[in-house]
Order: C-alpha cells, then structure tokens, then sequence
C-alpha cells in the first residue's frame, strides 16, 4: 500500500484483496498518522529588570494526534525543578489540515539573584523522545527615574 502526501483524514482501516481465479487472499492494515510537533521559544535570551515581569512563550505547532503536555523547568546549579506557577497554557487549536497548535507562557517577576537561570519549555509527544528548548534570564537593577 502506498499513499502519497498522506493526510490525516486517510488514517483508517484499509483492506487489499487479490484475486488469482481461482485463489483469493485478503488482507487488513490499519494506518495511524502522526505529525511531530514544531517547538519554538519567543527568545532564547531575556532580559527583564529586577521587580518587573516578562513572560516568555512557547508555541507548539502542527502535530498529531492531540495528546501532548507541555512543561516548564527553572535550571539552576545543575537542577531541574518543575515550574507549577506563573503558567499559563492555552486550549488546543484546530488547523485546517487537521493538526494541533498550542501556546504556554510563563510570567517571570525576577529578582538579582536570579540573574543567569536558565527556563526550559520541556514538550512530551508519542511522536518525541523529549524535546527541551531553553531561555537565558538575564536580570538587571531597576533603573530610577530622577
């Protein structure tokens, strides 16, 4: 069986049968489709001043099927610790070829200390291993006005 360009609406059940009068065979393949997802981050580098808040996003574009989590990380002195608060992501959006896009921002409200810690934006599929893009925070003192 071969289907070109193959679309997610061709994913099913298929059935071939041969016939060689006076022998007949059939056989059942069921196809499933997948997109890998496209992950970006809004910036690979931030840079906020310390008080103040920024938020850095993550976009999820164009995979199949559905079923994804998306998850935040702070990396500091070599740990990995999951981001439970300041995130906020978005309900699944429906494309037109049938794949699936999401969003997930997650708001900063740094202090000096925090200068250098590194985010990632961790994003699980069953068509991934892990894919994991990172963000440098870069804090600054707040500047006063006169």
């Amino acid at each position: 069986l071969l289907i070109p360009q193959i679309r997610i609406s061709e994913e099913g059940d298929y059935k071939c049968i041969v016939v060689m009068t006076p022998n007949r065979a059939e056989g059942l393949l069921n196809v499933r489709v997948s997109a890998n997802p496209k992950v970006v981050l809004s910036s690979s580098e931030i840079t906020v001043e310390a008080g103040t808040e920024k938020s850095v996003m993550c976009s999820v574009n164009q995979f199949y099927p559905s079923g994804i989590q998306v998850r935040w990380f702070e990396i500091s002195d070599n740990r990995e610790d999951e981001v439970t608060t300041g995130i906020c992501t978005g309900s699944l959006a429906d494309n037109t070829d049938g794949t699936f896009n999401v969003t997930s921002r997650l708001r900063l409200q740094p202090s000096l200390k925090d200068n250098e810690k590194k985010y990632a934006c961790s994003v699980e599929h069953k068509t991934l291993l892990n894919t994991s893009l990172t963000a440098t925070l870069h804090v600054t003192e707040l500047k006063t006005q006169n």
